[in-house]
Parts: structure tokens; sequence; C-alpha cells
């Protein structure tokens, strides 16, 4: 009895016709994002690949979908989300513009599907895969091919890092360096080039 109750009220079919579009927009969201982070492990040329980074851009696109879902065609709760989401300090750095991009990529399709825009998402995720399918492949934009990677520790002193630059210059046809931190209280350098 209180089950029919409950189906004739108002308040449970808005829950119901809610919770039906959720259904729809969620996995719509984590299946687009998942094409985005596949083609990411598919396409990637770097040196670090990161596992967390490729579920980073699944769930970003989730959250954006749930986002979207949450403020609907409130200008208010907009606003407030606003507020509250340029509270939080995001401290991830990219060293690869590439790396953004996908990020964006993910997070328009979770967007596209939390407005009910599925066309848009859809079709603009199937456009942003096989263009990075297209740009991985062709090579564009590539100037010089690097083989590996070159990490080592050494001393922090001036003669020491000019003796391994020369010899660098004199044996290498092209190298870069990646990073350079002090370890053991600024006594040694951890450097890594690409080679």
């Amino acid at each position: 009895v209180t089950f029919i109750l409950m189906k004739a009220t108002p308040l449970f079919s808005v829950v119901q016709k809610k919770l039906d579009k959720v259904n729809s927009v969620v996995p719509l969201a984590f299946i687009l994002s998942s094409m985005i982070g596949w083609t990411y492990e598919k396409t990637f040329l770097g040196l670090s690949y990161s596992r967390n980074f490729v579920q980073g851009i699944v769930l970003s696109s989730v959250a954006a979908a749930m986002i979207m879902q949450a403020i609907g065609d409130n200008v208010g709760r907009g606003l407030g989300m606003m507020g509250a989401l340029s509270v939080v300090r995001f401290r991830t750095s990219f060293k690869d513009p590439r790396d953004i991009m996908f990020i964006f990529a993910s997070l328009g399709a979770g967007i596209g599907c939390g407005v009910y825009a599925w066309g848009a998402a859809a079709g603009g995720t199937i456009a942003f895969c096989c263009v990075a399918f297209l740009l991985s492949r062709t090579g564009l934009g590539t100037k010089h091919f690097f083989d590996g990677m070159l990490r080592f520790a050494l001393p922090n002193e001036g003669p020491v890092r000019e003796q391994v630059e020369h010899i660098m210059k004199t044996s290498l046809k092209t190298f870069i360096l990646i990073t350079m931190r002090e370890v053991d209280g600024g006594a040694r350098l951890d450097v890594a080039y690409q080679v």
C-alpha cells in the first residue's frame, strides 16, 4: 500500500524522472571518456606514462556530468558551484600541453552529457579521438625523435655539471634536460635528460 502511495505522489515521480536521466547520463559520460582515455593510451609517445592520469580523464568526465546535472537550469546553483570550485587549488602541473587537451575533451564530453547534448558529446568525442590518432601517426610538429631517457645523480658542483654537458654535446645529436632537482640537502643533483 505504501509503495502505491509513493508512486502516486508528485515528489516520487520527480525523483524517479531525475534518476532515470542520471542513469543515462553517467554511463554515457563514462563510455565517452573511456574512449578518450583509450585514445590517450594508444597515442602516447612520451616517456612518463601515468595510469592515474588516464583514470583521471575518465573520472573528470563523470564528475562534470554530475555537476551539470546538479546545476540544472538554476543560475544561482551555477554561481554557487563556480564559487565553491574556485576555492579548490589544483596543484597538478602538466608538462605536456597535449595532456591538458585530453582533460578538456573529457570535461567537454561530461558537460555535453550533463546538459543532454548527447549528439554533440558523442560526435565531439569521436572527432577528437580521430584527430588525436591522425596527429600521432603523421608526426606533425615533430622536430626530433628521442630514443630514451638518461637519468643519473651527480655532485652539485659547477665544474662537474659543465663536464657532463660537454660530454653530452660531443656524444649525442640531441638532448633535452627534463628535470633537475637537489637531493641530500643540496649535496647532489638528480637529473633526467631525454636523449
